[in-house]
């Protein structure tokens, strides 16, 4: 005879696992092969976790056709806080009444008006998107690498390039810096002081 609990306690977890994955499966809910965008009114929005929320009065367009004369009250779910910083995006980005253009994942339930971006445009054509958080992100990496590089050019002690030794002493030093370029790439390591 099984126990009555165990059986219990399982089909609670495997309840609860389905919930979870579904929650946090955004395919599933959203179908990401296809845009629509959305050109409207700021109504609210509000920069939290797990997931940032935007309502926008406005209408829908699919490949640049109007779907609906009507202006439409839409839900958008978006990345969590700190995905939007990274964007440039702060709790007073976009205020009710600003003109804001969304382009997004519409929903798998046709006809339901709540869909998934972090692709936003207002209306002084600022664009907010992962794009632009990857460009201001490589663009400041770029900036200390080229700053930390001249200076060791300046001061002489590049270890590469002044007595052309290359090994342990010049892994702990960004990429650019150890090359005299400005790429990203391996930039994520400390810069230490130079051995």
């Amino acid at each position: 005879m099984r126990n009555p609990i165990v059986v219990t306690l399982l089909g609670f977890t495997a309840l609860l696992s389905g919930t979870a994955s579904s929650h946090h499966s955004v395919t599933a809910h959203f179908d990401m092969s296809r845009s629509i965008e959305i050109r409207g009114t700021v109504v609210d929005f509000k920069l939290r976790s797990p997931h940032a929320s935007l309502v926008v009065d406005g209408q829908s367009y699919v490949d640049g056709v109007l779907q609906d004369e009507t202006v439409q009250r839409w839900e958008i779910e978006s990345s969590a806080a700190p995905g939007l910083r990274a964007m440039d995006l702060t709790a007073d980005t976009f205020k009710a009444g600003d003109v804001i253009t969304v382009v997004a994942a519409p929903n798998r339930q046709p006809g339901f008006r709540f869909v998934n971006s972090s692709n936003f445009t207002d209306d002084k054509g600022a664009q907010y998107s992962r794009g632009t958080a990857t460009r201001n992100r490589n663009a400041t990496a770029d900036a200390v690498a080229t700053q930390v590089s001249s200076a060791w050019q300046v001061a002489g002690t590049h270890p590469a390039h002044s007595d052309g030794r290359k090994g342990r002493h010049c892994r702990s030093m960004p990429m650019a810096a150890r090359h005299g370029t400005t790429t990203t790439q391996n930039y994520r390591r400390p810069i230490l002081a130079n051995p």
